[in-house]
């Protein structure tokens, strides 16, 4: 009785290492993502500061 008790809470703890490493690597992720994200978004508006694209629209 006490070793499945023992065994579970073994088992329950790589469970919960295993939901660490997964929620780690996806903050990773997430950070990467958006610095990835910002530095888009600068060179678009460099970019846009350059042209002074004008955008018509029609009705359809």
């Amino acid at each position: 009785m006490k070793g499945d008790r023992v065994m579970k809470t073994k088992k329950s703890l790589m469970y919960l290492e295993c939901i660490n490493e997964n929620l780690n690597t996806l903050i990773l992720n997430q950070e990467m993502t958006y610095f990835i994200m910002r530095e888009i978004l600068k060179k678009m508006d460099r970019s846009v500061n350059k042209r002074h694209v004008k955008v018509r629209r029609k009705k359809i």
